[in-house]
């Protein structure tokens, strides 16, 4: 349940990164997009624990 937002909210996000029309060019590099983008969430959720 939690994961399927996460992937939700990261799938947002990269779609918001990436400028219309440079989708196709950039397919293998999305992935690592998204790897990027969970990491962040990842890393603001345990500092949010944290506190």
């Amino acid at each position: 349940m939690a994961g399927e937002a996460v992937w939700d909210l990261a799938a947002q996000r990269l779609k918001q990164r990436d400028p219309p029309g440079e989708e196709e060019s950039q397919g293998p590099n999305k992935f690592a997009k998204l790897a990027e983008v969970l990491r962040e969430h990842e890393e603001k959720d345990l500092k949010l624990r944290r506190q």
